[in-house]
């Protein structure tokens, strides 16, 4: 055998174990992907069916939902209530869903079906697959092995800031619409002589000290800033507690976890005064200032608890676990809490009736979350009485974001009741409620992220949908 034949030999034997290589390769991709499929398949059946139609949620399931946010389960795997609220506030007939869906053309119809289906299958094929949390710590410890450190302008990515604080930057929103939802609103109250204040919380992102990278732009303070000018235009009372925190010799970034985009419990009880003080200054209402004074709480720190929402997006390849504080008010007031959807009914100390210990217990923290260790959670409905309350003829109910779940049990210190409900969780008519409920007051208590379009299509999209 010549060269030539042995050469031709020696290519035709690596050109067939590429070959199989590539055949290998090939259908080990096709498998993989081919159990994500069923994988997904068989997560969409389990969720539907066993979870929501069957209300079935046990270790078999868990394994399936895992990630899923719109699954919810206490410690012992109980599942919340599911409460038709719409039947029991029911919605105006010039405020149905189906009314306003039978006008749309058949395009319309179409188009939003298809959006829906599309967003599911979003999800479903990127954080909702299996194992995505593993894959995501591998792919950003492997950035942080080669120093990968660029940021792009994306409003769905986390920043790094300057100072180390991980965020989120928001795009340019019009307020228009958001104003006319409001002031109607505040007509509505204004029938029944219910006082609307609007409380601007602050962002993570500071005014004057954004600590972006550079290239990076963020407009939620200038969006906050849009909306709070054109509500006083249209003479609707607000508190921007951003405008306090210099005068109150508060540094902005020290409001904040560093994994989160949540404020800590110092800041929500410094809230709660300058949130009281207006109301006080507005509308008469009795204030105590040292109720919300730091000095009068006990602070307990529970270490290496928290991993914020940030935080558990970039995984811990990039993010540390930090402290948790929760500050307990010296006193000895008492309180009643029921959040119906928990099935919960309890009366007695600040500790025994607003601290869910069991959250502080972090065996996964991705998840588990320090923060929900608030029971008063975004997503249920709550009502806190306390008879000791220094105002304790005075009812206030907070249409909130998740800046509620620390804030509204240190405002119950104040009030006799405090009311809390999620405008976009809560499926039943928020007149209708209100027209039963009859608080004194409503607060409007949003971070400048929720400034967002409204979709008049659902009663469950927008913080701003006062149906």
């Amino acid at each position: 055998m010549n060269n030539l034949e042995k050469d031709t030999k020696n290519t035709d034997s690596t050109t067939q174990k590429v070959n199989v290589l590539y055949k290998v390769t090939a259908y080990l991709c096709m498998g993989i992907l081919f159990l994500m499929l069923i994988f997904i398949v068989a997560r969409i059946a389990v969720k539907n069916v066993l979870y929501e139609k069957l209300g079935i949620y046990n270790d078999f399931v868990a394994f399936f939902l895992e990630g899923d946010n719109d699954v919810t389960a206490d410690e012992d795997n109980s599942r919340p209530v599911n409460i038709d609220w719409a039947e029991i506030y029911p919605y105006d007939e010039k405020d149905l869903y189906v009314a306003a869906d039978s006008k749309k053309s058949l395009m319309d119809r179409y188009t939003g079906i298809v959006g829906k289906i599309e967003s599911q299958a979003e999800w479903y094929t990127t954080d909702g697959l299996p194992m995505q949390t593993k894959f995501t710590e591998l792919a950003a410890g492997y950035e942080s092995l080669i120093g990968w450190k660029v940021q792009e302008q994306d409003y769905d990515a986390v920043i790094t800031l300057r100072n180390g604080h991980l965020t989120c930057v928001c795009p340019k929103q019009d307020v228009e619409e958001i104003v006319d939802s409001i002031t109607q609103f505040r007509d509505f109250l204004s029938e029944m002589d219910i006082k609307l204040m609007y409380v601007m919380v602050p962002f993570k992102v500071d005014v004057g000290n954004d600590e972006l990278p550079l290239g990076i732009a963020d407009n939620s303070n200038a969006n906050a800033d849009k909306l709070l000018d054109r509500l006083e235009e249209e003479k609707v009372d607000y508190i921007d507690l951003r405008d306090f925190e210099e005068q109150d010799g508060i540094s902005h970034y020290d409001m904040f976890y560093y994994t989160d985009h949540h404020w800590n419990a110092k800041s929500a009880v410094w809230a709660c005064g300058r949130v009281a003080g207006r109301l006080s200054e507005l509308y008469g209402y009795e204030y105590t200032p040292e109720l919300f004074d730091l000095n009068n709480y006990t602070s307990r720190i529970y270490e290496d608890v928290f991993l914020g929402s940030y935080g558990r997006r970039v995984t811990l390849s990039k993010a540390s676990p930090e402290d948790f504080e929760i500050l307990y008010p010296d006193n000895d007031m008492k309180y009643h809490l029921v959040m119906p959807e928990k099935n919960l009914d309890v009366t007695g100390s600040f500790e025994d009736v607003f601290i869910d210990y069991s959250m502080l217990k972090i065996t996964d923290y991705y998840e588990m979350d320090a923060y929900s260790s608030y029971v008063t959670l975004r997503k249920y409905v709550a009502v806190i009485e306390n008879e000791q309350a220094a105002n304790p003829d005075k009812k206030i109910l907070i249409l909130r974001d998740s800046f509620g779940n620390n804030f509204g049990p240190y405002f119950a210190q104040q009030y006799g009741t405090v009311e809390l409900l999620d405008v976009s969780s809560f499926t039943g008519s928020i007149k209708s409620y209100i027209k039963q409920s009859q608080p004194d007051a409503v607060l409007l208590l949003y971070n400048p992220t929720m400034i967002e379009p409204i979709d008049w299509s659902s009663y469950t999209s927008s913080k701003f949908d006062f149906r």
